[in-house]
């Protein structure tokens, strides 16, 4: 069972290499959860023109610690924004470039009151 699906996980990642027209705008996201806190990102790019386009991001990350000496909660918020570059060099390799301004947040507080923020 294992080396099926290890031979078909090979079969599509083959596949995939070979397919033509390889283009450089999508959209992406996914979703993480620990015992202390969860997150999530979402993200994309999208081509202005032949080998230009722009690029973003955002993400989110939410962690609750309640345990018995400290108990602390935190938000951090990171925003990405940017344009990104890309030529072919030959068949089988790609230049990739961005440039990206980034916005953190982070807030917390503890378990005596005090709020910071950043």
């Amino acid at each position: 069972m294992k080396k099926t699906l290890l031979a078909s996980a090979l079969l599509l990642a083959a596949n995939s290499a070979l397919a033509g027209n390889f283009g450089y705008t999508y959209v992406e996201g996914g979703f993480g959860e620990h015992d202390d806190g969860d997150g999530f990102f979402l993200g994309g790019a999208a081509d202005i023109q032949q080998g230009f386009g722009v690029i973003g991001s955002y993400y989110a990350l939410e962690l609750d610690d309640n345990d018995r000496w400290y108990d602390a909660d935190a938000s951090l918020d990171i925003l990405t924004v940017g344009v990104q570059f890309h030529t072919p060099l030959h068949n089988h390799a790609h230049f990739v470039g961005s440039v990206q301004l980034i916005n953190a947040e982070i807030e917390w507080d503890d378990r005596f009151g005090r709020d910071y923020s950043e």
